[in-house]
């Protein structure tokens, strides 16, 4: 989250710089602090969208896992009550 700060704060500066008496004069500076802006933009959206499919991604993975854990444990129950059928025949 301190990375969507710090861009937030960028972005700030960016409309400071846009805000102040004296604009770029030059229409490319101009061009450049727009396209800084939106890359910005896109960073920070992107960013928040990453965290939320890692945490979609880590919910499901904990899902599964604990599906597996109680596999794993029904697998053991059903060997041990085979095993017992088994020494039932001998």
């Amino acid at each position: 989250m301190a990375d969507i700060k710090a861009l937030r704060l960028i972005r700030q500066d960016i409309d400071n710089l846009k805000g102040v008496s004296n604009p770029p004069k030059d229409s490319q500076d101009e061009k450049r602090l727009d396209d800084f802006e939106k890359k910005c933009t896109f960073v920070m959206n992107h960013s928040v969208d990453t965290i939320t499919q890692v945490a979609k991604y880590a919910k499901e993975m904990d899902r599964q896992l604990e599906e597996l854990r109680l596999i794993l444990n029904n697998s053991t129950e059903i060997k041990c009550i085979c095993l017992r059928i088994q020494s039932y025949n001998v």
